[in-house]
Parts: structure tokens; C-alpha cells; sequence
């Protein structure tokens, strides 16, 4: 189980916007500025937050918004999915995980999964592969990390901590040198939730020292924004549970190699006004 190595301070029992002093918060559905030049922007993808099956609402009511979710991802055609986590509810129990899957097989475009603290770390990497990887798309970088490990104290967990921070730290070097239009960092946890102190801020220094942008996270079951001095933190709900009023939800991202504007997409409006 995952919870053998975490550690869940007393912080992980405030909420989210509680934890950053409001000079820090975005207004909900803002966006950063939008690319001045005419035409298309080079790429689009979506932020997809925790589908969660077999959570709060019980399996078919999470696997029927995360049905709806690749539905419109289908329709959407954006050029890939990062989903944050939390994949499932209960990470022994192989219906939720045969619920995840059928919505995953059904989704037109490319899924690109993040490993959260519900997932049973060997099922991931047995059925979906390496649990921290990057990709590049585009000429941007796009690093997937595993923020479990983040909360490591001891064990083998804190090893492979250790050589996750390693990778990191190389592959930021790598892709800056390389000259990246953009940057992005996408885990489970946001960085002011379930860290270490001393975790959150080795990962706030390697993004500002490698100027990578973006940090996209799950967990919160909120839809926030918050800038720092370098980057900007994007939580979103997902399809499995929310607890600030901003429903059901994902965002969608455009990118130009010096510009990047986001969305946020209400689920259940989006499905409503195509009906209509």
C-alpha cells in the first residue's frame, strides 16, 4: 500500500486554497495571456484530473463521467491526455480497474498517465509502464513524475525517491540545453499538499532553475490556479469528486512556442450545450 511510506501532515486536513496567501490565487478560468499573432496555435492536449472509479458516488456514476469525459475527448480531438492520478478508487479491486481501462480503450487520442496515491504502484506499471517518463511533443518538454515518492521517509520508496530526483534533475538539464519552446511537470499532488517541506522545495528550485513553466496535478479535487514567481500550479477536479462548487471538469490547453492559454471546460455544461 502506498500509505506505508507517506507522510500526511497536518496541512493535508486544510483546504487547498487555505495553504496559499491569496496574493497567489487566479481567478477561476483564467488563463495566461494569449498568443498575439494570428493562426492556430502548434498543438492542443487536456488536463484531465482524478476519474477516481468506484469513488464517493460509486463505481457506475464515476465511470459514466469518465465515459462522458473520453466522449468528448473524442469529439475534441486534442493531440494527447494528461490524466493526474488517482485512476482508481479502491487499488485492489479489479473492477474498478477493468472500468478504468474500458473508458481508456475507448479514447481516440493518446492518454498519457500519471500515477496517484489510490494506484497500486506494481498494477500500474504492469498494465500501463514506467510510473515517472518524459515525452516531448513538438519541441516541448513534457516530464511525468511519480509525487508519491515525494513523501518518502524511508524504505525502498525513499531509494527509488532518490532516483527519481536524479532523473529529474538530468533530464531538466537535458531538454533546457536542447532549447524546449516550453516545459511542463505533470504529478499527482500539487506541491503545497502531502510534501515534504524540503521536497516541495528541491522541486520549486529545479523549476525555477530550469524555468519550467507549468506544473499540472490532480488530488485537490478542486479547479485552482495559483502563480509563483516562475510558474503557475494547475489543479483540476476531474470526473471522480469535487468539493469547491466548480463541478466536473478538465482543461484544455493551446500552445504556441512562446505563448500558452488554457480553459477550464465544465463537463456536464460542456455535454448540456451540445445537446441543445
Amino acid at each position: 500500500m502506498y500509505y506505508k511510506y507517506l507522510v500526511f501532515p497536518l496541512l493535508g486536513l486544510i483546504s487547498l486554497t487555505a495553504l496559499i496567501p491569496p496574493a497567489l490565487h487566479r481567478a477561476h478560468g483564467a488563463s495566461l495571456p494569449v498568443s498575439a499573432k494570428a493562426g492556430p496555435c502548434t498543438f492542443t492536449f487536456v488536463q484531465a484530473g482524478d476519474p477516481q472509479i468506484g469513488g464517493r458516488s460509486g463505481l457506475e456514476n464515476t465511470k459514466g463521467r469518465f465515459l462522458e469525459f473520453v466522449r468528448q475527448m473524442n469529439e475534441l480531438k486534442p493531440d494527447f491526455v494528461v490524466i493526474c492520478g488517482d485512476l482508481v478508487n479502491d487499488q485492489t479491486d479489479p473492477a474498478e480497474w477493468a472500468a478504468f481501462e474500458e473508458g481508456l480503450h475507448q479514447l481516440q487520442v493518446p492518454a498519457k498517465l500519471v500515477c496517484g496515491n489510490h494506484d497500486d504502484l506494481a498494477t500500474f506499471r504492469r498494465k500501463f509502464g514506467p510510473d515517472y517518463y518524459s515525452f516531448t511533443h513538438d519541441n516541448c518538454e513534457f516530464i511525468i513524475l511519480n509525487s508519491n515518492f515525494m513523501n518518502a521517509l524511508g524504505g525502498s520508496w525513499k531509494m527509488q525517491a532518490d532516483q527519481q530526483w536524479q532523473w529529474l534533475e538530468s533530464t531538466l538539464a537535458r531538454v533546457r540545453a536542447e532549447g524546449r519552446d516550453h516545459i511542463f511537470i505533470a504529478q499527482h499532488h500539487p506541491p503545497q499538499l502531502l510534501f515534504l517541506p524540503w521536497s516541495r522545495l528541491r522541486l520549486e528550485h529545479l523549476m525555477q532553475q530550469y524555468n519550467a513553466e507549468f506544473l499540472l496535478t490532480g488530488h485537490s479535487h478542486m479547479t485552482h490556479e495559483f502563480r509563483f514567481s516562475q510558474y503557475t500550479t494547475y489543479t483540476v477536479a476531474g470526473t471522480g469528486w469535487c468539493q469547491d462548487g466548480k463541478g466536473f471538469g478538465y482543461r484544455l490547453f493551446n500552445v504556441w512556442p512562446h505563448d500558452c492559454h488554457q480553459e477550464y471546460v465544465h463537463l456536464e455544461e460542456h455535454a448540456k450545450a451540445a445537446k441543445n
